[in-house]
């Protein structure tokens, strides 16, 4: 009878934590004595892109959210490099030149609450605010307590990292914001499921996300002695083995000692690297990028234009099939150029909540 008790509690465990298995993105630590990597497979609907030179003293003010609040702003602590598919101001991901790495990840169970008595920010300038202004992991926690997520597209969960080693995943559950970091965080990975469901599904029974569980095997080996080569050889491997064929677009590696990037992508497989340091990053050098296509080598970057956030925004409408005026994507470039809101902004924001 306990047999069959314990055999119909593993059944619905099953069926409450296992995760479908959908190509879609992971993240993770990996680290040793001196290394401290954090990786990342962004899997999406389509590949092109830039990566971002943001330098200090950056002027921003938050775009509005659906429904209107009040707007965030802040000048730029710290310089970062930035993933972007849809302009600058609004990154996919990012490490700072403290060694501060920030990823987002789907996830379509997140429940945001109410706004009422917080400052709101969008899903993906939630990035760019904490690379701005936050240093390490704990200062990111505590900085953004009081700030509330309203998606603009997606609902969606972080994946943070500092030199320390120390990592958290930040998502909002049943309308409260919940922390995993510490002693609650006994995997330093994330997909796209809760992590409490994640963690579940890799202890308790043999279901979970797959990709979790393969991500978490490869973090229990033995990395002592290895160099920064072999360490980021490793990322990249581990990264490999929860390619998705059709739907991985970038493979990340993020140096966050030396505040290195390495990346590949669905198109070009050659590993390439952006270190922050070769960058004018003081007050006033101005934003530069690089397309993703190119090697993305320093004489490779150029200075930030309307024109190329316009290329990006029309490409992300037109790849998501999100049927917006004309005049919404011209309020939109207007706004990742400038980082400066107009009254029809508000509009063309509430748009999205149609679509939603």
């Amino acid at each position: 009878m306990r047999m069959l008790k314990a055999a119909v509690l593993i059944l619905l465990l099953q069926q409450v934590i296992t995760i479908k298995d959908a190509d879609a993105c992971s993240a993770f630590l990996i680290k040793n004595a001196t290394n401290t990597l954090m990786c990342k497979s962004y899997d999406w609907e389509f590949g092109e892109g830039i990566i971002i030179i943001n330098p200090r003293g950056e002027k921003r003010i938050s775009m509005p959210v659906i429904g209107g609040k009040a707007h965030i702003k802040w000048v730029s602590e710290y310089a970062s490099i930035t993933f972007n598919q849809y302009g600058q101001n609004l990154p996919n991901g990012g490490i700072n030149e403290r060694g501060l790495a920030i990823e987002v990840l789907v996830l379509n169970s997140s429940e945001y609450g109410a706004a009422e008595g917080y400052k709101c920010i969008n899903e993906l300038q939630w990035i760019q605010y904490g690379l701005d202004n936050f240093a390490t992991v704990d200062q990111l926690i505590n900085g953004t307590e009081q700030i509330k997520v309203k998606p603009l597209y997606a609902k969606v969960h972080y994946f943070v990292s500092d030199t320390s080693g120390k990592s958290a995943v930040i998502e909002y559950i049943d309308g409260k914001r919940v922390v995993s970091t510490g002693d609650r965080m006994p995997y330093k990975a994330i997909t796209n499921s809760t992590y409490s469901s994640s963690v579940k599904g890799a202890k308790y029974v043999k279901g979970g996300c797959t990709r979790f569980n393969t991500i978490t095997t490869q973090l229990n080996g033995n990395y002592l002695g290895h160099s920064n080569k072999l360490m980021i050889e490793k990322g990249f491997a581990t990264l490999d083995k929860v390619k998705s064929k059709k739907r991985t677009q970038w493979q990340i590696v993020y140096d966050l000692r030396t505040k290195k990037i390495y990346f590949k992508t669905r198109y070009n497989r050659k590993i390439r690297e952006v270190s922050i340091s070769d960058f004018n990053t003081d007050r006033g050098a101005g934003i530069v990028y690089a397309n993703l296509k190119l090697d993305c080598k320093k004489r490779e970057f150029k200075a930030i234009t309307k024109e190329i956030n316009r290329y990006l925004l029309a490409n992300a409408f037109n790849k998501l099939k999100l049927s917006l005026p004309d005049s919404a994507l011209d309020e939109l470039v207007n706004y990742t150029t400038t980082s400066k809101p107009t009254p029809k902004l508000q509009r063309v924001v509430d748009m999205f909540g149609d679509i939603q």
